[in-house]
């Protein structure tokens, strides 16, 4: 079984080829000696990353899943996942809600810088123009047009989104409220169901 010596950020790891092998779609899966990481004098590859991040990461080949650490914060993660191209969804279900969050403040500090800028919404009625637009989807963020031209094909679109949406609504509402009440009744039905049989059990 050949060992292979992966030196990260001055600290050397020791692991089997076989194992990292088993994600040959990933960085360290796909490691040959002809790759710019081999440092053909020391026979190791070489990374300059964080060794503290590292033990996870190897920990990853040999358990199949992804473990984040509390401490550390999301931002660090993504960067990490990104550069040894481990993909998302081998992050494990108990540490995806760390990930998520990351995501979720990241997009909040993203509005905030945009709303932090003086020229982004000079008036209230240009601040109502772009929640509409994001709220259907036409644009999102800071990514919407803003000409003249653009603002008529975006207003029709916007239109057309909310129609589409409002018509089928209350028949989807309607539906729910009659595929709720009919699961229920379902329910009970078993339940009566379930206790009159268990009743004539214990008669028998």
């Amino acid at each position: 079984m050949e060992s292979v010596y992966i030196n990260v950020g001055g600290t050397l790891f020791q692991t089997n080829l076989s194992t990292l092998q088993k994600y040959p779609d990933t960085l360290l899966g796909s490691l040959a000696i002809s790759s710019e990481f081999y440092n053909k004098e020391h026979e190791q590859f070489y990374f300059d990353r964080n060794p503290e991040l590292f033990n996870t990461v190897l920990d990853y080949y040999r358990n199949d899943v992804i473990h984040l650490p509390t401490h550390l914060c999301g931002w660090l993660w993504k960067s990490e996942l990104e550069f040894w191209k481990i993909p998302l969804a081998h992050i494990s279900e108990c540490c995806f809600q760390i990930y998520v969050k990351y995501e979720k403040e990241a997009t909040a500090t993203k509005l905030r810088e945009t709303f932090a800028q003086p020229d982004t919404f000079p008036n209230m009625l240009d601040g109502l123009w772009w929640s509409v637009v994001t709220m259907t989807t036409v644009g999102y963020d800071d990514m919407y047009p803003k000409g003249p031209l653009g603002r008529v094909v975006e207003a029709a679109c916007a239109m057309i989104g909310i129609l589409v949406i409002a018509m089928p609504i209350a028949v989807i509402a309607g539906n729910f409220d009659d595929l709720h009440k009919t699961n229920n009744d379902r329910e009970s039905y078993n339940s009566v169901s379930e206790r009159e049989e268990s009743r004539k059990n214990r008669i028998n």
